[in-house]
C-alpha cells in the first residue's frame, strides 16, 4: 500500500537528518518523538511490535477523538520503527518533561517536581475521567495515567501513550 504523499515527504525529510538518537525533541521508554511541522510528528520506536500497537490503539482511540490522528501506515527508518502522528500539546513544558522522564534526584528536581505535581493535581479529575471514557466507550484498559501521557489538541485532552 502507498503512503499518502505527506508520510513520503516526511519520510524524506527524515533522510536529511542524523541518527534519529540525535535529533529527537522528546523520549519515552519505548519511542523517540520528533516534530516534522506545526501539526505532524513522527514517532520512531525501538521495537516492531511496540510500533504496531501503538499506532493500532492509537489509530482506534483517534476514532473517539480519545488520541492524535495517526496519517499513513508504520515504516521502517534507520533502526526504528515509525509512524506519523498529529501533534498535540503537552500539558508540561519540555524542561519538566525530561526532568519527568528522567527523574534526575537533585535540588532542581524537586522544585520542577513540584511543579510537575501542582500541573497534575490542577488536571488529574479531567485525566482520570479521559481514562474512564476511554475505558467505557472503547474497551482499553488504560494504566500508565500520568500527566506527561496526556496532552490537548484545542480544548480537547488527548491520551498519547499507547504501549
Amino acid at each position: 500500500m502507498a503512503q499518502p504523499l505527506l508520510v513520503q515527504q516526511i519520510i524524506e525529510y527524515m533522510t536529511t537528518l542524523p541518527d534519529l538518537m540525535e535529533v529527537y525533541f522528546r523520549r519515552g521508554t519505548r519511542c523517540l518523538y520528533l516534530e516534522y511541522n506545526e501539526d505532524w510528528g513522527i514517532k520512531a520506536f525501538f521495537r516492531k511490535h511496540h510500533c504496531y500497537e501503538s499506532f493500532k490503539t492509537q489509530h482506534y482511540l483517534a476514532d473517539y477523538e480519545f488520541a492524535p490522528r495517526t496519517l499513513g501506515e508504520p515504516f521502517k527508518f534507520q533502526d526504528y520503527w515509525c509512524y506519523i502522528t498529529e501533534i498535540a500539546q503537552t500539558l508540561i513544558d519540555d524542561d519538566f518533561y525530561e526532568c519527568f522522564v528522567t527523574q534526575i534526584y537533585s535540588t532542581e528536581y524537586d522544585v520542577r517536581r513540584e511543579a510537575i505535581d501542582n500541573t497534575e493535581d490542577e488536571y488529574l479529575q479531567e485525566i482520570h475521567t479521559l481514562q474512564r471514557k476511554i475505558e467505557m466507550e472503547t474497551s482499553i484498559i488504560v494504566d500508565d495515567v500520568h500527566i506527561g501521557n496526556v496532552g490537548k489538541i484545542g480544548n480537547r485532552l488527548v491520551w498519547l501513550d499507547f504501549v
